[in-house]
């Protein structure tokens, strides 16, 4: 005869699921400092921005991360110091690396934007 499993052994894990998501509440959107309203947004066209991220002395550095704040869109440099990433219309680009001071560009009617 085949022993039998309690009760607790079945429905104890999910008893702490669903514990665990009521103590977690719905799952919401990050604050962010967004410059550019929701409603504004969806009338937005994507640009394609790129350019070459050099230090004073003129050389390129490699890694650096340039991000649209409040959004996931980003992408680094490459070893030449060179990106390209496509972001609304109207936004601004953080440019941060370890090291340095971080620095934030509006992209205005700009293609091409070269960052020392």
């Amino acid at each position: 005869m085949k022993k039998r499993k309690s009760f607790t052994f079945y429905w104890f894990p999910l008893f702490c699921m669903l514990l665990l998501g009521l103590q977690l509440g719905p799952i919401k959107a990050a604050d962010s400092k967004a410059e550019i309203p929701a409603s504004e947004a969806f009338n937005l066209v994507d640009v394609t921005i790129s350019g070459k991220v050099t230090d004073e002395n003129g050389e390129p550095i490699p890694g650096v991360t340039v991000s649209v704040p409040g959004t996931s869109l980003g992408t680094a440099t490459d070893i030449d110091g060179n990106y390209t990433i496509s972001v609304p219309e109207q936004s601004t680009l953080v440019f941060s690396f370890i090291g340095f001071n971080s620095k934030s560009i509006e992209i205005g009617d700009q293609s091409i934007l070269n960052v020392t």
